[in-house]
């Protein structure tokens, strides 16, 4: 029998037992590695780990709380297999627990530097991905995101904007360094909260090199996107999820950068009356019909105060998860401006496609202490449409009345056919020239514009129809008859459309505007006007000295010096129409004459009617006063149509074809 080398023995022990050694050192890094994680030792989890896996997963003190966030399995660990992946590392796949309760997890391993011997270089760890799908992630990625994420959450409570902004992706980062360092600084802490991060529970998803984190909030769940680039998580995106469904907290940053970025281009461009760049940033509504031709100066905005004051941002969706609108409140020491922006479709350029945007749709002053409520498109489209109304009563333009009043104005006013009486009629008595704003008033829907044209002080009062501004009154200063335009044009619209019929001898136009008794006892006994009415028509042009509105009726006095009219209307359905006229004189009361018990009592005695064409001549009426006839052809001469009462340079023979021969 031969005997073997001693050397070759010692080979062969030792190839046999390499195995058994590679298993032991693998198991006895890891064991190091899961005691010094139990223990919360950092330094002992430094020297079990390799550089690359510190750098990543224990950059930070608390590291080691981090981990123990993650779940990692600890107890009795047993090998399953051991693999050499070359380059000095290895993949080992153990078990850690106890039996059934153990779970199976893969530990990479690399040589340490300065003689260490094996240390951890990574763990993978099995997880949902979302979708339903199981992914293996490393826990040197998983911690790095969470790393990160603290470390931005702590930069965003300090002052370094520039640490600030380089947790965020180039996209972000390009939003959020135009916005005013005020508004900025006050987002991030916000987004930050006060608390200390560290000691939540973080819940994150990867996909691919995206990462879905779910932090706690004071006003609910935080919920951060972030890309990897370049091996660095960067922020792309974050919201912040309710607690309640009527919270209007940042449901996305981006979208909420995007509107604090838009108003303060707004507000700069105010502020420099550049309307090029205001026409970029506000809704065509509010630019088209409000600021494109405003003076800036009517409404005062202090946009540097504003910039570097706190705000307060609210998001609203429309319904669903999406974002349409964004208010910004901010406040100086007197007033609260709210900066309203929508979403819109805005085209681009010649490719005719279309990219949603944030506009500012409009601007609402609240001042201190008040109820009042101003918005900016109110305010200068009140004044702008104030100009525009009293430019068209100085000049008597209709068609431009029509389309900037009210359906009750224009119903009760403009669109009667007898409206273009308005051409002749002098009231209201207004001179030429650009009006002098007093004040404006809000209250909801209604704006009150109190101006000055001239020498006369009025109140044009507006409402909102259809988002479009109209006006529904003219209030005038006076003692003898209501304040309201449009209640005394209503009426005297009717007494000049009468004595017109009158004047024309038009028997189906006084039929139109006579009372049902007027009507029936009188006009429809005639076949023709009498030339009796024919005394009326002067003295019913004459100046207005009283209209008093009554419950049953409505009287108006008119006067030349010398013969005063007294018109009494009474309302049927909708309208006024006449009543009655009765004319007296100023030098001998006793000369009196009413139109309707006169026609009344000639037509009774067969003067007027089918029964005086028989006759062909008025005879004396049997029981009227002896002081009509007198009346009738003392002083009331045919109409003098250049003595009417009218503007000056009209008369009914110059007035508009309209105003003389209005429709029936």
């Amino acid at each position: 029998m031969s005997l073997r080398s001693p050397w070759l023995i010692a080979v062969a022990l030792g190839v046999s037992a390499a195995p058994g050694c590679t298993g032991l050192f693998t198991k006895r890094a890891i064991e190091r590695f899961a005691v010094s994680m139990q223990e919360q030792d950092l330094e002992k989890l430094k020297s079990s780990t390799s550089e690359t896996f510190e750098e990543k997963a224990l950059r930070q003190d608390d590291s080691a709380k981090g981990l123990k966030l993650l779940k990692l399995p600890i107890g009795k660990v047993e090998i399953v297999s051991v693999e050499d992946v070359g380059d000095g590392k290895r993949r080992a796949k153990v078990k850690v627990g106890e039996k059934e309760k153990a779970r199976e997890i893969e530990y990479l391993l690399t040589r340490g530097s300065k003689g260490r011997g094996w240390v951890v270089d990574d763990i993978i760890m099995t997880q949902d991905s979302g979708n339903g799908q199981i992914v293996e992630r490393s826990v040197s990625e998983q911690m790095d995101l969470l790393l990160t994420c603290r470390e931005m959450l702590i930069s965003w409570r300090g002052s370094d904007t520039e640490d600030k902004l380089s947790f965020c992706d180039e996209k972000l980062k390009s939003h959020l360094k135009p916005l005013p360092p005020k508004w900025l600084d006050q987002m991030f802490k916000e987004i930050a909260g006060p608390g200390n991060q560290s000691t939540f529970k973080p819940d994150a998803r990867l996909n691919g090199n995206m990462a879905y984190m779910v932090l706690p909030h004071p006003e609910g769940s935080l919920l951060l996107t972030l890309a990897n680039e370049n091996d660095k998580w960067l922020l792309n995106d974050l919201a912040i999820e309710p607690k309640s469904k009527e919270s209007t907290s940042i449901r996305s940053l981006m979208k909420m950068v995007a509107a604090l970025d838009q108003s303060a281009k707004f507000l700069t461009a105010y502020h420099s009356e550049d309307r090029e760049a205001l026409s970029q940033v506000s809704s065509a509504h509010l630019y088209k019909q409000c600021l494109s031709g405003a003076d800036f100066e009517e409404v005062p905005i202090p946009t540097p105060l504003l910039l570097d004051s706190n705000y307060e941002a609210r998001q609203f969706t429309d319904g669903s998860s999406t974002i349409k609108r964004v208010e910004l409140l901010l406040k100086d020491e007197t007033q609260t401006y709210m900066v309203t922006l929508r979403e819109e479709d805005i085209a681009q350029g010649e490719s005719g496609g279309k990219k949603a945007e944030f506009r500012v749709d409009e601007v609402t002053i609240f001042e201190k202490g008040s109820k009042d409520v101003k918005r900016m498109s109110s305010l200068f489209f009140a004044h702008a449409i104030s100009n525009a109304y009293v430019s068209a009563l100085v000049q008597r333009d209709i068609p431009r009345l029509k389309e900037i009043s009210s359906t009750s104005f224009n119903d009760r006013v403009w669109n009667r056919p007898e409206s273009s009486h308005f051409a002749i009629i002098p009231e209201p008595q207004l001179l030429p020239g650009t009006p002098e704003i007093v004040s404006t008033v809000f209250r909801g829907d209604v704006s009150e514009v109190t101006l000055i044209q001239g020498e006369t002080p009025m109140t044009l009062v507006m409402h909102l129809a259809n988002g479009w501004m109209v006006v529904d009154d003219v209030l005038l200063p006076a003692l003898d008859r209501p304040t309201s335009l449009k209640a005394n044009l209503e009426v005297l619209l009717t007494v000049h459309a009468f004595a017109s019929a009158i004047h024309r001898k038009d028997l189906n136009g006084l039929m139109r505007h006579s009372a049902d008794g007027l009507d029936r006892i009188v006009w429809r006994q005639v076949s023709d006007v009498p030339d009796l009415a024919q005394q009326l028509v002067k003295p019913m042009l004459s100046e207005v000295v009283t209209i008093q509105p009554g419950d049953a009726y409505t009287m108006i006095r008119t006067s030349d010096g010398e013969i005063q009219a007294e018109i009494k209307l009474v309302q049927e359905g909708e309208q006024f129409v006449i009543h009655d006229v009765a004319l007296s004189s100023k030098s001998n009361p006793d000369q009196q004459f009413a139109l309707l018990p006169t026609m009344r009592q000639m037509i009774a005695a067969g003067q007027l009617g089918p029964a005086s064409k028989k006759t062909g001549q008025i005879q004396p009426v049997a029981g009227i006063p002896a002081v009509l006839p007198k009346v009738q052809h003392a002083n009331f001469e045919p109409i003098d149509t250049s003595m009417h009462a009218a503007p000056p340079e009209q008369s009914l023979e110059q007035a508009p074809e309209s105003a003389v021969h209005a429709a029936p």
